[in-house]
């Protein structure tokens, strides 16, 4: 899955962001809105990226294997331990 999802986002990272949104817009018509959309569309791309590597750094950290070694599920190691710590980074 990640492989997939890296594969999409360097697509989607390899066509320029002003094309992308314009032609989205075009697609979608003209208005405030359809900007918006567009934009958003566009710009997930460096969000994902930032998402994944703080993912990817908190996994490994010491607490999570401890919570691996505990016996704790991956749901609740996710809620409890790897999305608390990689918020901070990724608002900013």
């Amino acid at each position: 899955i990640d492989a997939f999802i890296m594969w999409i986002i360097n697509v989607t990272w390899s066509i320029p962001t002003l094309l992308l949104v314009i032609a989205i817009t075009l697609a979608l018509g003209k208005g405030f809105w359809q900007v918006f959309i567009a934009v958003g569309l566009t710009m997930w791309v460096e969000v994902a990226r930032v998402v994944r590597g703080q993912i990817i750094s908190v996994k490994e950290m010491q607490y999570v294997t401890a919570a691996r070694a505990l016996g704790f599920n991956d749901f609740r190691i996710i809620t409890k331990h790897i999305l608390p710590n990689i918020m901070a980074p990724v608002i900013v």
